[in-house]
């Protein structure tokens, strides 16, 4: 199937002037990919999902029809989508701020939510893909992570163990935080 080769994400190549914007504004803890969809019957669902201690807690938000999912306009169109995490939350604050955007051209959308603040983590790993990964229909991958710990250890890790929650929760059980990026293409309704 030769379109379904041209549905990818991979990781965005920023300008020194877009990465200078990003840093100017105090992000730090960002995963921005380029997407293509060239099928004008799919659009893509994104989400975060939270764990503690190997178990999930929640998802922090999913994909709906009132905006959070972004539907195809054109054939080969390309758009960004980013994953963020607020760096360092005020002291005095409860929680902290994680945020999605997509951009096309015509504009963008944004989504922020909030989890409880882990003071206690002395450690903390980012980690996303770093090569194009193609799309499937309804094959949910997990594009970036963040993994963080109170005894400040934590090992290496290769995201592509981390695309089914069985793996997931397999994996981070020694980990206090774990914050999965996810993404999975749907075909039109």
């Amino acid at each position: 199937m030769e379109t379904a080769k041209k549905n990818t994400i991979k990781p965005a190549k920023l300008t020194k002037s877009e990465a200078g914007l990003l840093e100017a504004v105090g992000i730090e803890k960002q995963f921005i990919f380029d997407v293509q969809l060239t099928e004008k019957s799919s659009y893509l669902e994104y989400w975060v999902d939270h764990y503690e201690k190997g178990k999930k807690i929640e998802t922090l938000t999913k994909g709906s029809e009132t905006g959070t999912e972004w539907r195809k306009k054109d054939e080969n169109k390309k758009y960004k989508i980013i994953f963020y995490k607020e760096s360092k939350p005020d002291e005095n604050k409860k929680s902290e701020d994680f945020f999605i955007s997509v951009i096309d051209e015509s504009g963008y959308t944004k989504m922020d939510f909030e989890v409880p603040v882990s003071n206690q983590n002395s450690g903390e790993l980012s980690v996303a893909i770093q090569e194009s990964k193609q799309l499937q229909v309804g094959k949910p991958i997990t594009v970036g992570m963040i993994i963080e710990s109170k005894d400040g250890r934590i090992e290496a890790q290769d995201i592509s163990h981390y695309n089914s929650n069985a793996e997931i929760e397999k994996k981070v059980k020694k980990y206090d935080q774990a914050y999965f990026f996810r993404v999975k293409l749907l075909a039109n309704k």
